[in-house]
């Protein structure tokens, strides 16, 4: 006689099944397919260089600019301040801060701490987010030069780097990285030193 009782590999499929249902109904909703993106490129602006004459902050300002054009995005309306990456329009930029991104971290849609649940602002002074059209997260820093031209790369291996939320003399370099590439594993305050200032650095592994 069989028994009628489900056997264990009968509650591990079916628990299996039921994350899955779970997991494409919280994507539904938020109008996002987050772990369904494609694998998405690097964005970057190496032409620094080419307004080398101006001052530190107006370079920042001007790359900054054109990376921004790069992803067809604007910032975020006043209106729009408090809400999450997963409730703003597509086609947005704002700001992050740096610890809530070490915290936002997890790749599945219905956990609470899935980057689409963390809080945007329109302005800040940590890390810039570009919220694409096509629904892909990218995360704006900067870092140094031979880091970049690793990435850059079409065939760069995964590697640890370090992202800055502003421009200075070690981290020349604009990167927009996809959220979903990135594994943040510390985000810390580093001196710069005297009349510099600080700035917001995320210790991450790109793959």
């Amino acid at each position: 006689m069989h028994s009628l009782l489900p056997t264990r590999r009968d509650c591990v499929v079916g628990l299996v099944v039921g994350v899955l249902v779970w997991t494409v109904t919280e994507a539904g909703r938020s109008g996002f397919q987050w772990y369904l993106q494609p694998k998405a490129g690097l964005v970057w602006d190496d032409s620094g260089k080419a307004i080398e004459a101006k001052d530190a902050f107006e370079i920042e300002k001007e790359l900054r600019s054109r990376i921004r054009l790069k992803n067809d995005v604007r910032r975020l309306e006043t209106a729009e301040a408090n809400l999450t990456i997963g409730e703003v329009a597509r086609g947005r930029f704002g700001f992050v801060f740096s610890g809530y991104l070490k915290l936002y971290s997890s790749w599945l849609p219905f956990m609470p701490y899935h980057i689409s649940k963390c809080a945007i602002e329109p302005r800040g002074s940590n890390f810039e987010i570009h919220i694409r059209k096509d629904g892909v997260v990218y995360i704006v820093g900067f870092s140094g030069s031979e880091t970049a031209r690793e990435l850059r790369r079409p065939d760069f291996e995964p590697r640890r780097m370090v992202l800055y939320d502003r421009r200075w003399d070690e981290a020349p370099e604009i990167l927009a990285v996809p959220h979903s590439r990135v594994q943040i594993l510390r985000a810390r305050s580093i001196d710069l030193g005297p009349f510099v200032g600080s700035a917001e650095a995320l210790d991450s592994y790109v793959r």
